[in-house]
């Protein structure tokens, strides 16, 4: 209907006839619209709460998308075709075919669209990962860094200075101290994605859960590992300058605590399909790497605020 519109609209004239057959065509894109949610409503009703979610939103995108064809179209107040912008039609129906795409692309079952959103988790905790790497935890490059630094602010050389008036080189900001807290640190947030790589496979070699309990745990896990990346980005957050050991302790407690309760959860499922099963062992190894490095950078905290 929308492929309809949009090559109507190319010869439209604005006389009687052609308004008439326009909303013809307007009536038809608007039933389908109202099929379509019927229609998904009806495919997922065995839905979860993250299937369901991703569902409504593809959903409500591609009605928007509908919505700006035919605001396009006619006005926002569909009054004034008069007025048709022709060359934005193109786009417009292209938007619709494109959220019509992402309609067909819906995860098929409850696990397929929680295996997803650990995957999206999993590209976020990467981008921690790669900040923590891009650190340079050499001692002797940050002195000499913050030494040269010193210089020219006795010089009065303020050429390398950004408008806001810091340096483009936050690395200086760290000194041997917070480098140490750093390289124990880094470990814990760079384990993480190994971690989420299991979590991801062991979901992935699951069968839809067969029960409400089943579909509940594999939820809650999600919810867990969304609590894990949360704390990953913020102990990577504390790594920097000015560190504080109360806020490093706490978000070292949360990583840890929050992979402990999402393994538990995961192994649940996990545990009533045997190809599953065989992924728990490389999942309870990485946690366990985990909870060790957590172990170690607390000693870290407490040795440097004793």
């Amino acid at each position: 209907a929308a492929t309809q519109l949009g090559m109507y609209m190319n010869v439209v004239k604005s006389n009687e006839a052609d308004l008439d057959g326009m909303s013809s065509i307007l009536t038809s894109l608007e039933r389908a619209c109202i099929a379509l949610d019927s229609t998904c409503q009806q495919r997922y009703s065995f839905a979860g709460k993250t299937l369901r979610e991703a569902v409504n939103a593809a959903v409500h995108q591609l009605g928007e998308a509908c919505a700006g064809l035919v605001n396009g179209i006619t006005g926002a107040d569909g009054t004034n075709p008069a007025k048709l912008d022709a060359d934005k039609i193109p786009q417009l129906t292209g938007l619709v075919w494109e959220k019509c795409k992402g309609i067909e692309k819906l995860p098929a079952d409850n696990r397929a669209a929680i295996g997803r959103a650990l995957v999206k988790l999993a590209a976020g905790t990467k981008d921690v990962v790669r900040e923590m790497n891009d650190i340079d935890t050499t001692p002797s490059s940050h002195g000499k860094k913050a030494k040269d630094k010193d210089v020219e602010e006795e010089e009065g050389d303020d050429d390398d200075d950004g408008a806001d008036g810091f340096s483009d080189d936050y690395d200086a900001e760290f000194d041997d101290e917070d480098l140490l807290i750093v390289v124990a640190g880094k470990p814990v947030i760079c384990g993480s994605m190994d971690l989420m790589k299991e979590v991801v496979r062991s979901v992935a070699a699951m069968s839809e859960p067969s029960s409400s309990d089943d579909l509940a745990n594999l939820e809650g896990a999600l919810e867990l590992f969304k609590a894990y990346n949360v704390a990953v980005e913020g102990l990577g957050a504390a790594m920097y300058p000015e560190q504080e050991p109360e806020e490093i302790r706490k978000e070292c407690h949360k990583v840890d605590e929050t992979v402990r309760a999402g393994l538990e959860a995961v192994i649940k499922t996990a545990s009533q399909c045997e190809a599953a099963a065989k992924t728990i062992e490389g999942l309870k190894t990485a946690a366990e790497d985990v909870h060790k490095l957590c172990v170690e950078l607390q000693a870290a905290v407490s040795l440097r605020w004793k």
